[in-house]
């Protein structure tokens, strides 16, 4: 399976990403290949899934044992809590994002779009593909040094940020209750500003405002559970 035939090229490209010399090219090439670029051929579908099923489980271990050590004084709920909040699919797609993976990811298949998770899905594969190749310890390198040091994992080492969207949805998710954001951007370019209302069963139940999409939409959530305490 060669879909990057410059390979010298693809190989030093892959080892700035993850800050090391990879073994088994074809493991990253697949981790790359999203459902939506599967190649066509119904006897051998090509694609990251299986990568991607194995990277969740690792970086959820690795964030795990990160945070068991991090915070020996802490309780169960606490390292659930922050866990939580750096696997969520927002935070990982974020990620990705920062990472470049937009850059490597094969386009799709018939020109339709990727799914909005897809990037954080195609980390997941890359971790995965890391695992398989170099082993736990070079995957526990790589989520430390590339995804907790860096500037998108600085919420995990502060135990006073919470992660108020996810406990507003679990909350939703327990009363049966539909939730959704309407975030819009009331910002200039130069100085950007967002605004979002939290809706629940199509009722508008707080507002938030932040710098990024994502700060608006927790303020918005911390609004609502503060109303609910």
């Amino acid at each position: 399976m060669k879909f990057y035939p410059k390979r010298n090229r693809f190989s030093q490209q892959i080892k700035k990403l993850i800050g090391f010399r990879a073994g088994n090219l074809s493991l990253y090439e697949l981790a790359l290949i999203p459902r939506s670029s599967s190649p066509l051929n119904d006897d051998n579908i090509l694609n990251n899934e299986r990568l991607e099923f194995l990277g969740d489980a690792v970086l959820e271990t690795i964030i795990t044992d990160y945070m068991y050590q991090k915070y020996p004084d802490e309780n169960e709920g606490f390292l659930t809590n922050v866990r939580s909040k750096f696997v969520n699919r927002e935070n990982l797609n974020d990620i990705g994002k920062r990472l470049g993976l937009q850059e490597f990811v094969k386009p799709p298949v018939n020109h339709n779009l990727h799914g909005k998770n897809f990037l954080g899905n195609t980390l997941e594969a890359l971790i995965g593909a890391i695992y398989l190749d170099k082993g736990f310890r070079f995957a526990k390198i790589f989520v430390v040094q590339k995804l907790i040091e860096q500037d998108s994992g600085k919420d995990i080492e502060n135990p006073e940020i919470s992660n108020h969207k996810s406990q507003i949805i679990e909350w939703g998710q327990k009363n049966k209750k539909v939730l959704h954001f309407e975030t819009n951007k009331v910002g200039t370019d130069s100085s950007p500003m967002f605004i979002s209302h939290l809706l629940i069963d199509e009722n508008k139940i707080s507002s938030g405002k932040g710098k990024t999409k994502k700060e608006a939409e927790q303020n918005a959530a911390k609004m609502a559970l503060d109303l609910n305490r």
